[in-house]
């Protein structure tokens, strides 16, 4: 780029008037040519492509404020900048992702193996599918990622299971579960059980959820709606107050 195309996209301004323009041009294309090409090759390696668990929100603010202050700061004082970046990259480094994803939905489950997220289907909620994957740092699709829950009606999870129940089909072929059980509609469900539910009902209360599994057997749950908190644009209750509608 340095040593060929940029010098002759200044020899094409300078033959431009005498309509010459194209003789560099041609040549510019080679050296474009080559420089595509060793990119393509590159990028075809394997291991070319390495993708990362997206960190906590918290250790980005960090990792950028000590940045900023080795950047800015003219004495020794900014190696204090190296305290949060070395704290961000740990934190980066030994984050955990939630053992089970459910979409707002109901139409997706995903379940963290030893192998990566197992997704419940292989088409549908393609986004929701694509953004868990990438949050996870795997670089698979979900076509990929839904294999081994093809073959298997539940999967496993700590000493439990998760059932994904979409459609109304799913939700006509559900014969009940045990306690231990965590059971996923896309639909509304109007029956009883004594395992985890989570239907349209509920779901439209939390939206997404995430669940991680502690080293007790106990389950931590975290919600959408927790994370997002009481807005008038997700409570229909605060809109019906505040409109009086």
């Amino acid at each position: 780029m340095g040593i060929w195309v940029i010098p002759l996209a200044v020899l094409v301004i300078c033959l431009l008037p005498f309509g010459l323009e194209w003789l560099p041009l041609r040549a510019m294309g080679w050296g474009l040519n080559w420089i595509l090409g060793v990119a393509d090759e590159v990028s075809n390696w394997d291991g070319a492509i390495q993708k990362v668990p997206a960190p906590p929100p918290w250790a980005l603010f960090a990792l950028c404020m000590g940045l900023l202050v080795m950047a800015l700061m003219a004495s020794r004082a900014r190696f204090v900048g190296m305290v949060p970046i070395c704290a961000a990259l740990f934190t980066w480094a030994t984050v955990q992702r939630p053992d089970i994803l459910i979409s707002g939905s109901g139409s997706l489950v995903g379940v963290l193996s030893e192998k990566g997220r197992v997704l419940s289907k292989a088409k549908g909620s393609g986004f929701v599918a694509s953004v868990w994957l990438e949050n996870d740092g795997d670089p698979r699709f979900q076509d990929t990622a839904a294999i081994e829950w093809s073959h298997n009606d539940k999967m496993r999870f700590g000493d439990g299971h998760i059932h994904a129940a979409a459609g109304k089909r799913g939700l006509r072929a559900f014969q009940g579960c045990q306690t231990s059980y965590i059971v996923v509609f896309s639909e509304k469900f109007t029956g009883t059980a004594t395992c985890g539910i989570f239907d349209q009902t509920r779901l439209r209360e939390t939206g997404n959820v995430a669940i991680w599994l502690l080293p007790a057997g106990q389950l931590d749950m975290k919600t959408a709606r927790q994370m997002a908190g009481r807005r008038l644009w997700n409570d229909k209750t605060l809109r019906k107050q505040r409109f009086d509608y």
